[in-house]
Formats: structure tokens, C-alpha cells, sequence
């Protein structure tokens, strides 16, 4: 109601980590991902696979340069036209 939009992001994990989401959870999520889309408009950009294992500490913490790596993809990619679309004048 006050226009405000929300950005849901997968963000990224270790293969071992993304290996756990079998084929039944993985459609569950992206089913519950898809309703939170068509209820509230609510987008969904998924990062799970966006670093090599190398960039991890473990499983789901990033090292410096892997933070910074993705930090960088952010800043270029989708979320950056996001941003754009809702604050840039037009």
C-alpha cells in the first residue's frame, strides 16, 4: 500500500550446501517463491550458485574476496536494475 518494493535473494552457498535442496524441496521453494510473486510482486533473484566453492569459508560464509566478488555481481547485475527501476526519475 505505500509502494514499497521487496527484493527476496538467494544468496550464495557452497555446492555441499546447494546439493541439499532436492529436486521436492527445490520445486516446494520455487513454488512458494512464485506465490509470494503473483500475491505481492514480490521478485526473487537467485545467487545460490554465484561463487566457486574456493570463495567459501564453509559451507555458506564467504571469504574477503569472495564477498567482494559478489558484492561487484550485485552491483552490475539484476539488482542494480532493480534499484533503478524503483528510484531513478524518470
Amino acid at each position: 500500500e505505500a509502494g514499497v518494493g521487496a527484493l527476496l535473494l538467494g544468496v550464495p552457498m557452497a555446492s555441499a550446501h546447494r546439493a541439499e535442496y532436492t529436486p521436492e524441496i527445490e520445486r516446494e521453494f520455487q513454488a512458494y517463491l512464485r506465490d509470494l510473486h503473483g500475491r505481492f510482486g514480490v521478485r526473487y533473484l537467485d545467487y545460490r550458485a554465484a561463487l566457486a566453492d574456493a570463495d567459501f569459508f564453509d559451507h555458506h560464509h564467504a571469504l574477503s574476496a569472495g564477498a567482494i566478488r559478489f558484492a561487484v555481481v550485485l552491483g552490475r547485475g539484476p539488482l542494480a536494475q532493480w534499484w533503478r527501476e524503483r528510484h531513478d526519475p524518470q
